[in-house]
């Protein structure tokens, strides 16, 4: 994309910050339709509902990782698995 070209708000649509948002809300809805079927405990969406990332974290797993969905789901589960997100 060329920035100039590009408005702000057509630059944060195509943000990784943004992408990694929408992952986010998907993970989530994924693990609600689990739940719903028994495959995971209800009880743990509280704490995936909370699941937190950092873009630069994700991109620093990512150069180790070579996989952007990869590194994505570790940091998530990272903040996941830390007890201020209990």
């Amino acid at each position: 994309m060329i920035e100039r070209y590009s408005p702000p708000a057509v630059r944060a649509v195509w943000s990784d910050q943004h992408r990694f948002e929408l992952w986010l809300r998907i993970e989530i809805l994924a693990c609600e339709a689990w739940a719903t079927v028994g495959r995971i405990p209800s009880s743990a969406l509280a704490k995936i509902r909370q699941g937190k990332f950092d873009a630069a974290k994700i991109a620093e797993v990512e150069s180790r990782v070579g996989h952007d969905v990869i590194a994505f789901l570790t940091v998530l589960n990272e903040s996941i698995r830390q007890p201020e997100a209990r």
